[in-house]
């Protein structure tokens, strides 16, 4: 029955996993597409630019080209004669890359040949009164160029570059509405898009939570039924260990696979903050609610992967200053969290055979909670010492009832008068299992208002 129970909780949860893992993929492909067909968009714009850039080339350099030519055929300077010849070669040039870069445009394809066309027979008529000029007739070549000849051409050219840009300019227009609303679908497909796998992602981890909640009564009520079944008490035990073992595996996996695409949100949040300062005050509100949510959910993970760590790895003893690890810690979050009301106390020669790195998770979240419960208590006090053969941490801060400890010790339970506070409800249950891993207890002295002091130990009795 048990393992019947225990195989459909992980494939329901296995489920949830895939579900959101698809779901967040589809959306992560649907924001690429949009942002596939953005960078399009764009490249088009960006092409009708270029286009129109060379066109304007060409105008110029003929018109200098022109200009040139006539400079050599007043003075015969050579300067002037290199000028044109410069001009001529900038002007096919740049038709040829306006031909390159129209070669999809069939309107503008058919333009081309004739703009070709005008300005090599005009490039032709400007040679004969050079050729003139070389040949030393300064008159002959005076006469060609005042008699007008090829005036019409240029003409032609100027009329046949004005009909390509027209036409560029009208692409250019349709290029620029269309660049317009693919951007603004592109940061509608990426909001909606992060908001669901966040809300996702919610989801699956409070699925989870109930699954864990679900379990521990169910676990509650089968040690009771073990208390009467003597006979059964080591297979029980076994397969109750095993599906423990499941559920800390899955808490570590799920923590574990979704901190990347969590972080890919969070990225293209930001990403989208930078790329877009002209957001409205609705759309930048819905992505600071995108990162508050990515932020906390961050933070649930973190959790997960330390209550899976705490039960697994190899338990490693050797001396340790406890003492030392309490200060490390009582600094730390003195770091992250400054108060100037609080007065802290560690006593000296605080050592014991344990893992250090498990202790330093240990007092991470003992001496966090007594920092939290005691915020809003004036001249607050959080003392580490040892009484009886037990390490306590105590602090005189909100307080609980101690009867309800025991459940507190519970995955995603939490003490009635700390939910006032942020937390997942996790940091006991870590504490408890360092503690169990060391073979010690932990057990619990506070009223509601009177602080709190939590005792352990890390080797057998107190």
């Amino acid at each position: 029955m048990l393992a019947g129970a225990k195989n459909n909780d992980v494939r329901k949860m296995t489920a949830g996993y895939l579900v959101t893992l698809a779901a967040l993929l589809a959306s992560a492909f649907i924001t690429y597409r949009s942002a596939q067909t953005q960078f399009e968009l764009e490249k088009t714009v960006s092409h009708t630019y270029q286009v129109m850039s060379h066109l304007r080339n060409v105008r110029s350099a003929i018109s200098e080209a022109e200009s040139g030519q006539r400079g050599f055929v007043i003075t015969g300077r050579p300067e002037y004669l290199r000028e044109y010849e410069r001009n001529v070669e900038r002007t096919m040039q740049d038709l040829e890359a306006v031909a390159g870069l129209t070669a999809d445009n069939p309107h503008q394809q058919g333009r081309v040949p004739e703009l070709q066309a005008a300005i090599e027979e005009r490039v032709a008529i400007m040679g004969q009164p050079i050729a003139a000029r070389r040949a030393g007739s300064f008159n002959t070549a005076q006469s060609i160029v005042s008699s007008g000849t090829g005036r019409h051409l240029m003409a032609a050219i100027h009329a046949g570059l004005a009909a390509m840009e027209n036409e560029e300019n009208r692409l250019l227009d349709r290029r620029r509405s269309e660049a317009a609303r693919g951007r603004k679908t592109f940061l509608v497909s990426l909001a909606v898009g992060s908001l669901a796998g966040v809300l996702l992602l919610s989801g699956l981890f409070l699925f989870i939570r109930k699954l864990f909640a679900v379990k521990a009564a169910r676990l509650r009520d089968e040690a009771r039924h073990l208390s009467e079944l003597e006979g059964k008490v080591q297979e029980r035990t076994a397969e109750l260990s095993a599906l423990n073992q499941n559920l800390e595996s899955f808490s570590y996996s799920v923590s574990h696979d979704l901190r990347g695409p969590l972080r890919s949100i969070g990225s293209q949040a930001a990403i989208l903050e930078e790329d877009f300062p002209d957001l409205t005050p609705d759309q930048a509100a819905g992505l600071g609610r995108i990162r508050q949510g990515v932020k906390r959910m961050g933070s649930l993970m973190d959790d997960l992967l330390k209550l899976s760590r705490s039960t697994r790895g190899e338990l490693r003893r050797e001396e340790v200053d406890v003492g030392e690890i309490a200060r490390q810690a009582l600094a730390e979050i003195a770091s992250r969290h400054p108060r100037t009301d609080i007065t802290t106390v560690v006593a000296d020669d605080l050592r014991a055979s344990a893992d250090p790195s498990m202790v330093t998770i240990l007092f991470d979240n003992l001496i966090r909670n007594a920092w939290k419960y005691s915020a809003k208590t004036p001249k607050a006090v959080i003392e580490v010492g040892k009484e009886n053969g037990a390490f306590f941490v105590r602090d005189n801060g909100l307080g609980f009832d101690d009867s309800q400890f025991e459940d507190a010790l519970e995955p995603f339970r939490r003490l009635e008068s700390g939910a006032q506070f942020e937390g997942s409800g996790i940091g006991l249950s870590i504490c408890n299992r360092v503690v169990q891993r060391h073979g010690g207890l932990l057990w619990a002295k506070s009223q509601p208002g009177h602080g709190a002091t939590i005792f352990f130990t890390l080797s057998g009795e107190p």
